[in-house]
């Protein structure tokens, strides 16, 4: 099968997927969140999203302790 074939039949079973097929997202509170606050697991939520950047913690331009101040709550700015 070609690239356009594939292309059109991914278009045509995307076309016809309706709200209930799509998979339902996990749904976080922020006492929920907060239990995630530590250097091995971190969570935040960014505007409206919550994720697990305890992998990133070590990756991060400003280091870790910036994170680990805002781990387990809502950092949006």
């Amino acid at each position: 099968m070609d690239f356009f074939h594939v292309l059109n039949d991914l278009q045509s079973k995307l076309l016809n997927l309706t709200v209930g097929q799509l998979p339902k997202r996990k749904q976080y509170t922020l006492k929920d969140v907060s239990a995630h606050c530590t250097e091995t697991d971190c969570w935040m939520v960014i505007r409206d999203r919550v994720y697990d950047l305890t992998d990133f913690m070590r990756e991060h331009p400003a280091g870790s302790d910036i994170m680990l101040e805002y781990a387990g709550t809502d950092a949006t700015m």
